[in-house]
């Protein structure tokens, strides 16, 4: 069967009760057949429920031409596809695609899962070693220490400090150097474990370049503009609240980083009136003993109180397979006055404490999931996430690179895109994998793991879903998809008049 006959084959027959394949006698009655199961199928996926006006449609017809055509592609030339080859491979490749750069302008919405020391891009981290008095050390091959101080620095290093304005001026260094210490992208790894390794290496690299106080504002204004640009207006990030310092090494408390963060954000969304709003789900170590939990618990209560407009939860971060289960947490979650956002099911294992935390973190009310990979092989869980309508937060870039899954086509998501479980898509940690925001997330779900039949109308529907099932009150719901729908209206009129395509178009599965 050829690529054409796998992808465009669609009988448009209404949605009937049919005799299974040892009753049919005829092609005919077997193309019937093929429809109303197809048709079936399409009525219980993500997406099913939006309908496109003249206009999407249009732009529809655009994108799904694009679409099959790198599906053509991929199927001709399977060495070279996209979600099967290392990121650092085809990152190039993706970002020239028409495609892509579609999903790029998009208005996507929101992003739920990202944490805040990994959402600006390399180049904003590269720039923050160039504030003045910036200190480097190199601790290994793979790690560096940065501290800020008009003299030699008192912080212990097991290197030498050096400023980084003297090596810049003596020739000797390159910004390329950092890279490799900002970013997993360009790194191999053998497993999941070593990447890991690898993985938290970076966080404690760009830790105290971005709590420095001047370097933290420019970080956040950094990040949310470049969110801005990739077509996300909103954002939930899993932050521990830094306390930042000075050049002095005065240090912020808690409160005085929150108050902060709401100033750049009231100035930011002065001036970005499409900009809808950035809250916070308070995030700390999964690793760390229950004295320390119960210590996290207790700056969560405090500091949702005096800031329940930002902060909005709690979650439980890091590596799952390493870290303390929910079960072993439970005694004190159990009867917080406190919305839960944990990471669950983020591992390979199966019938382990570590898949276990999804049945723990249903249990114990979780308003979504973060991840849930390993939620196919819990089916009990699995209907109650569908039926209490808990949304899954899926990274399908992170869990290729922390070595999840090695081609996003075998990515679980794409059950749950059959089946309609509710799901948002999300990037985790973009900076460290070299990616946008959000659009490169997008663009591999949509091409690489939704259905080749998964359109605009899929599309549309993740976007609506990161504002349905965001932790914002439902006033502040209504507010968001108005500003959203307004910014997307005007994409899909700016779409047609740069593809000068207008012409009727019926997307496949539309019903008349």
């Amino acid at each position: 069967m050829s690529i054409a006959s796998v992808i465009f084959v669609c009988a448009l027959v209404s949605v009937t009760d049919f005799g299974w394949s040892y009753q049919i006698k005829t092609v005919e009655e077997l193309k019937n057949a093929r429809g109303t199961l197809l048709s079936k199928e399409f009525y219980r996926s993500t997406g099913h429920n939006v309908t496109l006006d003249e206009n999407e449609k249009i732009v529809n017809k655009i994108m799904m031409d694009l679409k099959y055509e790198e599906i053509r592609q991929g199927y001709l030339h399977p060495d070279n596809w996209v979600t099967s080859n290392p990121l650092s491979e085809v990152l190039d490749a993706i970002n020239k695609s028409k495609l892509f750069g579609m999903i790029q302008s998009m208005p996507k919405g929101g992003i739920l899962h990202a944490h805040d020391a990994a959402l600006g891009s390399t180049k904003t981290f590269i720039k923050l070693t160039y504030a003045p008095h910036t200190w480097i050390c190199f601790v290994d091959e793979d790690s560096v220490l940065f501290a800020f101080a008009k003299d030699y620095p008192k912080d212990k290093c097991s290197g030498k400090w050096k400023l980084m304005e003297t090596l810049r001026k003596a020739g000797n260094f390159s910004d390329e150097s950092l890279i490799g210490k900002f970013s997993i992208q360009t790194k191999t790894f053998e497993n999941t474990k070593e990447v890991w390794k690898h993985f938290i290496k970076t966080f404690v690299n760009t830790d105290n370049l971005m709590e420095y106080k001047p370097n933290f504002e420019e970080y956040v204004r950094s990040f949310l503009k470049e969110c801005l640009d990739d077509g996300v207006q909103y954002m939930e990030i899993r932050s521990g609240v830094p306390e930042l310092f000075d050049i002095d090494g005065n240090m912020n408390t808690k409160e005085e980083t929150i108050m902060l963060i709401q100033e750049i954000l009231k100035e930011f969304k002065s001036k970005n009136p499409d900009f809808i709003d950035m809250k916070i789900i308070y995030g700390k170590n999964r690793r760390k003993s229950a004295t320390k939990t119960l210590d996290y618990l207790n700056e969560t209560l405090t500091l949702s109180k005096k800031f329940p407009e930002l902060i909005i939860g709690f979650d439980l971060v890091n590596q799952e397979d390493e870290g303390y289960s929910l079960l072993e947490h439970a005694p004190l979650l159990l009867n917080q006055p406190l919305n839960y956002f944990f990471h669950a099911g983020e591992t390979n294992w199966f019938g382990t404490t570590v898949d276990e935390n999804l049945i723990d973190a249903v249990l114990l009310g979780t308003k979504r999931i973060g991840h849930g990979y390993a939620l196919t092989k819990h089916p009990e869980i699995k209907e109650m996430v569908k039926l209490n309508d808990i949304c899954v937060e899926i990274s399908p870039i992170s869990n290729k690179m922390l070595h999840y899954v090695k081609d996003l086509r075998n990515h679980p998501v794409a059950s749950f895109i059959a089946d309609d479980v509710p799901i948002v898509i999300s990037s985790d940690d973009p900076s460290f994998f070299n990616t946008a925001p959000l659009s490169h997330d997008f663009y591999m779900t949509f091409v690489g793991i939704a259905s080749a039949h998964s359109d605009l109308r899929f599309l549309k529907q993740l976007a609506i879903n990161s504002i349905k099932y965001s932790g914002m009150s439902e006033d502040e719901k209504t507010i968001a998809h108005r500003v959203w729908s307004k910014k997307w209206n005007n994409w899909i009129m700016k779409t047609i008049e740069q593809h000068h395509k207008v012409h009727d178009f019926i997307a496949p599965f539309e019903r008349k």
